[in-house]
């Protein structure tokens, strides 16, 4: 948390924090130098800054976070309070330790402030959920969202395997034009490829390439009357899917995710009307997809 006073300079003082079994943390102002500095990962914590001898009500900004190993929880607080006098003793005029002040607060509240990372995913396999968006980039063919089960490999830093599915259904529009319900395609590609991930740490960054065969249907609507002689039908195609997903490790067993790539997908749809006159090729499957999403790393 963080409480701020009205005094326009700040200084930092000692803190001292312990921290026993079933005890309260209360903060204690101590001397510059009266103590040393444990290591804030163990039991008992002291951090101490220059130190003037200040009574707490001076105080202008507290900062508490967690910190410490994976599993074990510790507090580390850093401190900041108004001088009585100008300068501090024995160190250096206000003139002269003003860039060391601020870059000692800027310091302090950035490690106070950040959040402890975990390492990559735990496991191999995950299973979860995702919202995917196929933005298409045919005018003939409706973009489409939707949520769905996911389920993934989980990356590792460099090379390794990749694949995905990128089913969706798409409206058609009817080339005799109006906007009444006319047609559906179905896309199923089955891709597999590599990906390399780099980054360290919680986060990684994974680059793509998958392609495979893509297994199509297209079937007029449920509310569409077909004339005599009109059908519909789809060709399989083959697929290409290039693509960059973001992993973000938020527990050893859970990950946010994030991909965004571009489907290249070309079925051959042939519409007969009840002219006898045939429509090849006007219909693409091409799309933007983004995805985000939560997953659990069962094995």
């Amino acid at each position: 948390m963080v409480g701020l006073v009205r005094h326009s300079r700040v200084s930092l003082h000692a803190l001292h924090i312990r921290r026993d079994k079933g005890a309260r943390r209360r903060p204690t102002w101590l001397p510059l130098g009266s103590a040393p500095i444990v290591d804030p990962l163990r039991r008992h914590e002291h951090l101490l800054l220059p130190s003037q001898g200040h009574h707490p009500s001076q105080w202008a900004i507290v900062a508490t976070r967690g910190c410490g190993a994976i599993g074990r929880a510790s507090t580390l607080s850093c401190l900041v309070t108004r001088p009585r006098r100008s300068g501090w003793d024995g160190v250096s005029s206000p003139e002269e330790s003003n860039p060391l002040k601020l870059s000692i607060l800027i310091a302090s509240v950035l490690v106070c402030a950040s959040s402890p990372a975990f390492a990559q995913t735990e496991g191999r396999v995950s299973v979860g959920a995702s919202v995917t968006v196929n933005a298409t980039t045919d005018d003939d063919v409706a973009s489409t969202a939707g949520v769905g089960p996911l389920v993934r490999l989980n990356p590792r830093a460099g090379w390794g395997p990749a694949g995905a599915f990128n089913w969706f259904r798409a409206d058609l529009t009817d080339p005799a034009g109006g906007d009444n319900d006319f047609a559906r395609l179905r896309v199923r590609p089955l891709m597999a490829g590599v990906s390399y991930a780099v980054g360290s740490g919680a986060v990684l960054t994974s680059f793509s390439f998958v392609a495979g065969p893509s297994f199509n249907k297209a079937e007029f609507h449920g509310s569409y009357v077909a004339g005599p002689g009109e059908v519909i039908d789809a060709d399989n195609s083959f697929a290409v899917r290039p693509g960059v997903g973001v992993t973000w490790t938020v527990a050893p067993r859970v990950a946010v995710i994030g991909f965004g790539g571009y489907l290249i997908n070309r079925p051959g749809v042939v519409y007969r009307n009840r002219f006898g006159q045939d429509f090849r090729d006007r219909w693409k499957a091409d799309s933007v997809v983004l995805s985000v999403g939560a997953v659990y790393s069962l094995f």
